[in-house]
């Protein structure tokens, strides 16, 4: 992860990542319930519903210009994109036992 980028990541880990990688910007962290949206909607249900797949979560990826995924294994994304990632514009980079990095194409 050296081209810098907007990072969808767990909301857990957006401190960390800030910090980490200051040429990154992430979609999440400690700092965004006080964060406004355009739509008026809380900025945790933007995020929950994205990594559940609720409709339109790819918009929402698209709209914001995500080029990483850093989720958890096992979440509802990981499990629907993980055997076709291509399907969806990413390609898997790795994956550990708390992660896996997905690149968009």
């Amino acid at each position: 992860m050296n081209e810098g980028g907007i990072i969808y990541n767990r909301y857990e880990w957006g401190g960390y990542l800030i910090w980490q990688l200051p040429d990154y910007k992430v979609f999440v962290d400690g700092r965004m319930p006080a964060w406004p949206t355009p739509s008026g909607k809380s900025p945790y249900t933007i995020y929950l519903e994205t990594l559940q797949n609720q409709p339109g979560w790819q918009d929402t990826l698209k709209e914001y210009n995500v080029s990483w995924l850093l989720i958890s294994p096992g979440t509802f994304m990981d499990l629907l994109i993980g055997d076709g990632p291509e399907e969806y514009g990413y390609t898997e980079v790795k994956r550990g036992n708390q992660y896996v990095l997905y690149k968009r194409l």
